[in-house]
Parts: C-alpha cells; sequence; structure tokens
C-alpha cells in the first residue's frame, strides 16, 4: 500500500510557500497518488494489450477494485479470441468465468480459480490487474513534467516504459496510461469511494484445476 502524505492546502492570505510546492508537478501528483489510493474503492474502465508467445493479447473492460488492491471485480471483453469474461481477483485468488471455457468445466462448475502467483509474468499482469499495483509505479518517479493543463508525464525510477497521467480538479488521478512497456494498459478512474467490488463466487460453483491450466485458451498454465 502506498504511504504518501497529503500536501496541506496553503490557508487564504498566508502560507506562500505550500502554495507554490502544491503547484510543481511531483507534488500534485503525489498529492493525488495519496488521495487517490486512500479513497476506499474506485470504478475502473480499462484496456491491457500484451505480448504472449509472439501474440498480442488484449483486454478491455469495466468492473471495480478497492483501495488497497486487494479485490477487484471486472467484465471483460478478450481478444483476439473473441470472448466475453468475467473476473474476481482477491489478493492471489482469480476467480474467472466465461463462455470459453465452461463447456469443459465439470458439472454443476461455472467458475474457475486461478493463482495470480503462479501464472506466467505478463498473462498474470494482464489477468490480475489493479489500479493500486498500476499506480504504485507513479510513487517514486525519476521525473514529472506537466504537459498539459491537468496532465503530466511520469518517468518511474525504476523499471522501464512511462505513463501519462491526468489529474482532475477533483484532486483524483482520473486516467493514466503506459508508455513503451511490455504490459500496455489504458485506466479510466471514477465513483471513488462509491463503487463495489463483486463477491467471492460460491464454493460450489468454482473448479480449481489441478494442472493449473486454463481452459479454452491454449493450455496458458498456473
Amino acid at each position: 500500500m502506498l504511504v504518501l502524505a497529503v500536501l496541506p492546502l496553503a490557508a487564504c492570505g498566508g502560507g506562500s510557500k505550500k502554495s507554490a510546492r502544491l503547484e510543481t508537478p511531483r507534488d500534485v501528483l503525489a498529492s493525488a497518488l495519496s488521495k487517490t489510493t486512500n479513497v476506499g474503492s474506485e470504478a475502473i474502465r480499462m484496456r491491457a494489450e500484451v505480448k504472449i508467445l509472439g501474440d498480442v493479447a488484449t483486454m478491455s473492460g469495466s468492473g471495480a477494485s478497492d483501495a488497497d488492491g486487494d479485490s477487484l471485480s471486472l467484465r471483460l471483453n478478450v481478444g483476439p479470441i473473441h470472448t466475453t469474461a468475467e473476473e474476481i481477483a482477491v489478493e492471489n485468488a482469480l476467480y474467472m468465468r466465461s463462455p470459453l471455457f465452461t463447456s469443459t468445466l465439470p458439472r454443476g462448475k461455472t467458475w474457475i480459480k486461478l493463482d495470480l502467483s503462479k501464472l506466467e509474468t505478463a498473462m498474470g499482469g494482464l489477468l490480475g490487474f489493479a489500479p493500486a499495483s498500476f499506480l504504485s509505479a507513479l510513487s517514486s518517479p525519476k521525473s514529472v513534467t506537466k504537459i498539459g493543463s491537468s496532465e503530466y508525464h511520469v518517468v518511474p525510477a525504476k523499471g522501464s516504459g512511462s505513463y501519462d497521467v491526468t489529474v482532475g480538479a477533483d484532486g483524483y488521478i482520473h486516467h493514466v496510461q503506459s508508455i513503451g512497456s511490455a504490459l500496455s494498459l489504458t485506466v479510466d478512474l471514477s465513483d471513488f469511494g462509491r463503487a463495489t467490488v463483486a463477491p467471492v463466487p460460491p464454493a460450489s460453483k468454482v473448479y480449481t484445476p489441478e494442472n493449473g491450466t486454463l481452459p479454452g485458451l491454449g493450455g496458458i498454465s498456473a
């Protein structure tokens, strides 16, 4: 969980140094990160692309996440296989339901459970996406440059790639787009503090594969 101090607003008629600090790109980003990651929950709209075994896997969809990234629910469109999916992630447990593999599950089972920590890195990042982990890349930036009225270009201190970030008038981060990384993500956040994460499916409806294979996706293993 990110631990960032919220910079106080300068009082009217005084505190000019604090006011000047809030106008710097780095401090605006730090304040927005703190507010966004501590709000409790947010609604998500996302699009992701990742190269896996020479192919490009894409996902787009919407849902909700809690602020610390421990739980997430999404309804997805998955390409290039042209199907839909639902996913609910709780810590390292990922529950998925899709017409793509429903017919291959044991009778009475409609969900499959995978261990995100055992999935191939790129696929795990695509399936187990959560705003908290995505935003953590912005917590210790090498540089922050203002590129528009509310847009900032962020280069992380570690890793490759960079991010374009939009901070709304309400002080929350509303849009993040990764640039030049293996896992390409575009994320829009809204309904801060009001979004609701779907509950974990009942155990009677869940199948956990012994060999870690995700049915219908070419043997991608956990």
